[in-house]
């Protein structure tokens, strides 16, 4: 595996783990839909992360997303949990951005901030034994 590559995958790891604490700042702060955003782009990092270690990368959100489901998820070199948590926070993040109406609930973000900490620690296991 090129060495570049696996820099980059440690590099987006971090960015997911940055991106994760700054969700909980925004939402210990009670912006829930600040703390969204970030929640989806924390998950968005982890996934490539992972693409990285096949030197794989996309332009567009939808791309990586479905590259990612299609050849981690599908599979069962990840779990389902990682999916259900992309399609939540990727429908969520959008909502939140575009949405004037767009209200989370501070439950619901607590969840889902839950089910980020574990998809770090699913992502970075996962880099572990595929470096």
């Amino acid at each position: 595996m090129n060495e570049l590559y696996k820099t980059f995958a440690l590099k987006r790891l971090n960015l997911a783990k940055e991106t994760m604490r700054d969700a909980d700042l925004l939402f210990a702060n009670g912006s829930y839909r600040g703390a969204a955003n970030r929640i989806y782009y924390a998950v968005f990092h982890c996934m490539r992360a992972v693409l990285a270690l096949e030197e794989v990368d996309f332009k567009k959100h939808s791309a990586v997303i479905s590259y990612f489901r299609h050849n981690y998820i599908a599979n069962g070199k990840l779990p389902i949990e990682f999916s259900d948590l992309i399609g939540i926070t990727f429908d969520l993040r959008s909502d939140c951005d575009y949405d004037d109406n767009a209200n989370p609930e501070k439950d619901d973000i607590a969840d889902l901030l839950s089910r980020l900490g574990k998809v770090v620690e699913i992502t970075e296991k996962y880099l572990k034994e595929n470096m």
